[in-house]
């Protein structure tokens, strides 16, 4: 077994787990601000906070795939292939 294919193959499916736990919280956030009852619905500054909070967790994990694809260990899935 290739050791660095694994390790992209985990990394990857970590990356994914990320990117899933991203959209559910959107999701989530989603449907607390459509609740029927105005007062049932989570208020701007809330919205705001948590989506925040989820962009820097998918930032993070964009960061880590850069670096991973600058020090030429991955190739990034959008590169052309040589």
């Amino acid at each position: 077994m290739n050791t660095t294919y694994d390790s992209h193959n985990l990394s990857r499916r970590g990356n994914n787990q990320v990117i899933l736990e991203a959209l559910t919280s959107v999701l989530g956030i989603a449907v607390c601000c459509s609740s029927e009852i105005p007062q049932e619905r989570l208020d701007m500054d809330n919205v705001a906070a948590k989506l925040s909070s989820i962009k820097s967790k998918l930032h993070g994990t964009h960061a880590q795939r850069c670096r991973r694809n600058s020090a030429g260990n991955f190739r990034s899935p959008s590169a052309p292939i040589s």
